[in-house]
């Protein structure tokens, strides 16, 4: 058998085989992530390339294992207002772009 876990926006973010662990429910991931439900894959699921909202999703966890996954306290301390804003708009918009196909530009003050 094998399920699936999302987050809250209905973003896969973990696959995994064996019996379906409804304890995961509630459960932060390293990136902060919080697992929202479980649900037991369909066959078309298992058995088919990736889907473009999947390939998005990879996309965008590979952008966040070289920016928001190394940002520090520190850094992120010392940025304006203004870029924490522009930070968290930019995050939503990498969350949101799995469903809505627009892919943020680049923030020119993320160099970690």
């Amino acid at each position: 058998m094998a399920w699936i876990a999302k987050d809250i926006h209905g973003n896969i973010v973990g696959n995994f085989h064996g019996p379906i662990n409804e304890e995961f429910v509630g459960t932060e991931l390293i990136d902060g992530t919080v697992v929202a439900s479980v649900e037991e894959k369909e066959d078309s699921e298992t058995n088919t390339e990736l889907s473009l909202e999947d390939k998005r999703r990879r996309e965008r966890k590979i952008e966040f294992s070289t920016t928001l996954d190394l940002i520090n306290p520190v850094w992120y301390n010392s940025l304006t207002e203004q870029q924490k804003l522009d930070l968290a708009e930019w995050r939503q918009a990498w969350l949101d772009y799995p469903s809505t196909g627009v892919r943020p530009e680049d923030l020119s003050f993320i160099e970690v």
